[in-house]
């Protein structure tokens, strides 16, 4: 017996979706700092940015073709995204 495997939109669906709140906090914003959508989403007030010292590195993930497989850009990215937070980093994807 096979076992279907769940469509992106039915894993997506299923997501439970944490409080951007929590998220930022996280990440060493406070709520102040964020341009709340919902409580899910938000944009960062160009001032917390311009606030902090830079010493972040950015991951640029980039392609030009799908694979068979369906694991492209948004696959790598979540996963190196993981990866980082697994051994300690403080790190975001988006």
């Amino acid at each position: 017996m096979t076992t279907k495997t769940p469509s992106d939109i039915e894993i997506a669906q299923a997501a439970t979706l944490r409080p951007i709140a929590d998220v930022a906090g996280d990440l060493g914003l406070q709520s102040d700092e964020l341009i709340a959508f919902g409580t899910t989403k938000a944009k960062v007030k160009l001032e917390a940015i311009a606030s902090r010292e830079r010493k972040a590195k950015l991951v640029l993930v980039t392609g030009i073709s799908p694979t068979a497989a369906g694991e492209g850009k948004s696959t790598v990215s979540v996963g190196v995204t993981q990866a980082l937070r697994k051994l300690g980093k403080n790190a975001v994807v988006c």
